[in-house]
């Protein structure tokens, strides 16, 4: 009987290895999520609170002898931004000789009422009069700072808040704002280093303490940015924006149910909240609650379609609902909005492979290196492609540089070990797979792998620990069942072989490995008619598999006749070069178990030996 080597990749296991598990893989590889830039609108939402009202501002208080109090009190305290720019323009059209300093905070409340609709244009032209009428009043470039920052003119708004830090060097709601600017360009240590002077000069404005919490969850400091967000929501208990941040911290840190508690208060607060429904699309994910991950991501891209984040989260959900067609088309949609996105691209590249699609994924992840050379997820993944492809060389000269990149990876040391199975350089492969698993204890890959390189040795009780042990925490892992099934033949273990390979098909009936591993278990028991059915569907599976046919065809001999039975022997003519060295077998197409993120490498095994499957990480 011949031992193939079978590769499995199930389009379950998968999650955020950023985007795109959550949080920080045991193993070391990093599986935090692109930092979660606020929708553009909402900093100008979040800030409203804190921005002046103008009433208490030097120089602009509301006119005593206004003949139409009622709209000034619109035009500065709705909560409707329409009515509010109905009651400003209102007031700066009634024909009313209007003095420069309330003409000014006209201009100044609708420009903020403007910039809260997303309607940056209107807003910047009303800062920018109102700073004609008052060129020495900070707040109106305080203002137009922050709406130049939605706009993405970055350097127009540091001008505008340098200007207002000239003016009035206390002005917290200034520092607060060019935060927001060096945030939305990626310098994280100025944004810190405002929100922290905001919070001396005023250690009450929650915001402040807010932002920097998402600064720091961006940097990976997960703890300072709890402690930050606890004081938010200590000044400010119904701080949206810090509970969403706070809920980032904890997906950060693997704490998943806590994340989902705080985004679920998020949303209970304002049903309409982005980040509230994000946060729970990306911890639903997480859970391996797929049904609701996808169902918060259509609320969060119904409230903000152009969150490429957002298509990203869902893309890997659909992959965990092992529908990879669906996850490329939010791929692409999340690289329409983001064309430069190493996460998306990361993650189609695995889509492509669970598509037979190998060649279209080493593009991507090509791509996704050439964006991101520092992070290890890309070789990773296109090292399995790359051993789909039967190249198992390239496949561990990636493995090589993923490992050089993140050398407490315990995923890489684990898919490496599948890779040196395929070379069938067992104890190599062990010595990885060890690694991996000092690095992560209850890594399955390394298990599964180290099992296989166990029965490639021969050594099948140690084979069928390991087995043991990717069962005894995954139950329904056909690929291992029929590793298992595999062991247990090449020990003469009839009956127990033939329940694990059934087990197996009874979770997943197109099961290539196990089919042929019960076929191969007939063909010993002489159940020639048995043996012809399982490795005829079999071959149906996975025509690639030179040993599938191979057995296929004694089978189909031994039923002819004139060939009542085999030859003793027979069956396992090709098995005389399985030791190491033996030729390299060809790639095996990808099963589709019940279970999905994080990466959890699942081989599969073929009568005899069982057989190496690498599993892509989390995104």
């Amino acid at each position: 009987m011949t031992t193939p080597l079978h590769l499995s990749r199930s389009a379950g296991e998968v999650a955020t290895r950023s985007v795109a598990g959550e949080g920080a893989g045991a193993g070391g590889t990093t599986r935090t999520n692109p930092p979660r830039r606020l929708p553009r609108w909402m900093w100008a939402a979040a800030l409203s609170g804190a921005l002046i009202s103008l009433l208490s501002s030097p120089g602009l208080a509301l006119p005593a002898t206004s003949s139409q109090p009622t709209s000034w009190q619109v035009c500065i305290d709705a909560t409707d931004p329409d009515q509010r720019i109905a009651a400003c323009t209102a007031i700066l059209e009634s024909g009313e000789s209007l003095t420069p300093d309330d003409a000014a905070a006209a201009l100044i409340n609708r420009g903020e009422a403007y910039d809260r609709k997303g309607d940056t244009e209107h807003a910047i032209e009303d800062f920018g009069a109102a700073i004609h009428l008052r060129p020495t009043f900070g707040p109106a470039y305080t203002h137009r700072c922050l709406a130049e920052a939605e706009a993405g003119h970055s350097d127009l708004a540091l001008q505008d808040c340098n200007t207002a830090l000239s003016i009035d060097p206390g002005d917290d709601i200034a520092l607060l704002n060019r935060g927001v600017t060096h945030y939305e360009q990626g310098r994280l240590d100025q944004a810190i280093d405002d929100w922290t002077a905001a919070i001396h000069i005023e250690p009450r404005l929650a915001l402040a303490w807010s932002d920097r919490c998402m600064a720091y969850v961006d940097k990976g400091d997960n703890d300072r940015a709890i402690a930050d967000c606890d004081a938010a929501l200590k000044l400010d208990p119904y701080a949206v924006l810090a509970l969403a941040h706070r809920g980032d911290a904890y997906v950060a840190k693997g704490a998943y149910d806590r994340a989902v508690q705080d985004f679920n208060q998020a949303v209970a607060i304002d049903r309409e909240s982005p980040l509230g429904h994000s946060g729970l699309c990306i911890a639903y994910g997480a859970l391996k609650q797929y049904d609701r991950s996808i169902a918060e991501c259509n609320v969060a891209i119904s409230i903000d379609p152009n969150s490429d984040l957002d298509f990203l989260s869902r893309g890997k959900a659909w992959l965990g609902e092992h529908e990879p067609d669906q996850a490329i088309a939010d791929f692409n949609s999340s690289l329409r909005l983001d064309p430069k996105s190493a996460p998306a691209l990361v993650n189609r590249c695995y889509a492509y492979g669970v598509k037979h699609q190998y060649e279209r994924a080493i593009q991507d992840c090509d791509a996704a290196a050439a964006l991101d050379p520092s992070w290890d997820l890309p070789p990773m993944d296109r090292g399995f492609d790359y051993l789909h492809l039967g190249q198992p060389d390239r496949a561990i000269a990636d493995y090589d540089h993923a490992i050089q990149l993140n050398p407490n990876s315990a995923e890489a040391f684990a898919e490496r070990c599948g890779a040196l199975n395929r070379k069938h350089e067992s104890d190599r492969a062990i010595a990885d797979c060890d690694t991996a698993l000092r690095l992560d204890p209850d890594n399955i890959a390394a298990f599964t792998n180290r099992g296989v390189a166990y029965a490639h040795k021969g050594q099948f009780d140690r084979a069928i620990a390991d087995f043991d042990n990717v069962l005894g925490r995954d139950p329904s892992s056909a690929d291992a069942l029929a590793d298992r099934c595999g062991a247990l033949a090449e020990q003469n273990q009839i009956a127990p072989a033939l329940r694990d390979c059934e087990v197996a098909l009874r979770i997943d009936p197109d099961n290539a490995q196990a089919l042929a591993n019960r076929g191969v278990v007939y063909i010993r028991e002489h159940q020639f008619d048995r043996a012809l059915a399982d490795l005829t569907r079999a071959v149906e599976l996975d025509p690639s598999d030179p040993t599938f046919v191979t057995d296929r065809d004694i089978a189909y001999r031994a039923v002819q006749p004139g060939t009542p039975t085999l030859p003793a022997g027979l069956g396992r003519e090709a098995d005389q070069g399985q030791g190491e060295g033996a030729a390299e077998r060809a790639p095996k197409p990808i099963n589709k178990p019940p279970s999905p993120i994080p990466p959890n490498d699942q081989p599969a095994g073929s009568a005899a030996i069982p057989k190496p499957t690498p599993t892509p990480p989390p995104r």
